[in-house]
């Protein structure tokens, strides 16, 4: 026979127990992810990583629900068999009460802590299948199909805990057709009070089929903002600046913008560097040396473009100087910073050694005797 103090001492022991069987199980799936590094898909690689998680939150809810099971039926029966809420329900038009115990409370409760866990178990596989696609197979190329994907893991991700949600009411026993009907009579009051929302969940929509912007352009905002494109959520837009702040702005506000996006329709762009010369400079020798150093840069730092023609543009008579500017392109805009850094560099270079000036700002003053 079972001392009482061991009877008392098996609910308690029961937690920590399931708690270092989850371990168990995550230390077993670490062991099968081994295994399936060796494999020629890593999809598999990310369902079991992506599984670890919901695995430990299962363990250690069988062991609440074990713990709590067995106090109520080996413990304390009287107890469970108490009631602790009416449900009323209508049968041949009478209103009928129909008493629930704290054995089936705790039943139906631990049910729908179950459904919910198994409910986030799915989203998180889901998103197992969308990482191992955007980061695996498609590896930061083809950028539209990467705000698509993006943007459908958000949204199945909902749908899936609207499911859960669904099969939770009904596990208690609400009717989910007169709710689902209900949903239609309420539709346009509900529209109403997420009238924000909504708006900015049709505007991702919009950006995600229309694709104004990618997962990964930089764009500027009419309104000044700059930055690359990291995330079109279901609500809002979340863009990394220059200075690797975040910003979220609501896709209502994005879409009703005038966005320059600086990598369509293709990354390459075309840039000026401003130059000025003396007046005693040999403009045709200038415009010799100036397409000799920015061919050379072209071809020899990384991110020109090697068959573009740079050109040069004379463009003013400039208070100490002429003014002109001279015409580069760059494959992608992160590559323009660095081919302006060279062709600087390289062509001070040149004019120190042909005897160009580039003159300081500077004021001729002509003092006229009567």
């Amino acid at each position: 026979m079972t001392p009482q103090w061991l009877e008392y001492l098996i609910p308690i022991l029961l937690i920590p127990l399931m708690y270092l069987l989850s371990y168990v199980g995550v230390f077993l799936l670490s062991k099968l992810e081994r295994v399936a590094r060796h494999t020629a898909t890593k999809l598999d690689d990310r369902m079991i990583e992506y599984s670890k998680k919901p695995l430990k939150l299962i363990f250690v809810a069988t062991g609440l629900y074990l713990a709590v099971y067995y106090t109520i039926t080996e413990l304390f029966p009287e107890m469970g068999k108490q009631i602790v809420y009416q449900i009323y329900t209508m049968e041949a038009g009478q209103k009928i009460a129909h008493g629930v115990t704290l054995l089936e409370a705790s039943n139906t409760f631990f049910l729908m802590v179950g459904i919910l866990l198994f409910t986030y178990a799915a989203v998180r596989l889901s998103n197992a299948f969308f990482d191992w696609y955007l980061l695996d197979m498609l590896q930061g190329r083809k950028r539209r199909r990467q705000t698509v994907f993006k943007f459908s893991k958000n949204i199945i991700a909902i749908v899936v805990y609207a499911i859960g949600f669904l099969i939770i009411l009904s596990s208690i026993g609400i009717e989910i057709g007169p709710l689902v009907a209900g949903l239609g009579i309420g539709g346009l009051a509900v529209a109403l009070a997420l009238q924000d929302t909504l708006t900015n969940f049709f505007a991702g929509v919009y950006l995600t089929a229309e694709q104004p912007i990618r997962i990964g352009d930089f764009i500027q905002i009419s309104s000044e903002e700059k930055g690359y494109v990291e995330e079109i959520g279901w609500r809002s837009t979340k863009i990394r600046t220059v200075e690797n702040n975040l910003m979220v702005i609501p896709n209502s506000k994005l879409a009703n913008s005038i966005i320059t996006n600086y990598e369509g329709p293709h990354p390459e762009l075309s840039f000026w560097v401003p130059i000025g010369v003396s007046y005693k400079s040999n403009l045709d020798k200038v415009e010799k040396v100036v397409l000799k150093v920015a061919n050379d840069v072209m071809k020899d730092v990384e991110g020109g473009v090697p068959d573009f023609e740079p050109y040069v543009r004379y463009k003013e008579f400039g208070d100490s100087s002429i003014n002109f500017s001279v015409g580069l392109r760059a494959k992608a805009r992160g590559n323009m910073f660095l081919l302006r850094h060279e062709f600087i560099k390289r062509l001070k270079k040149a004019f120190d050694k042909e005897g160009i000036e580039i003159p300081y700002p500077q004021t001729d003053v002509h003092l006229k005797k009567d």
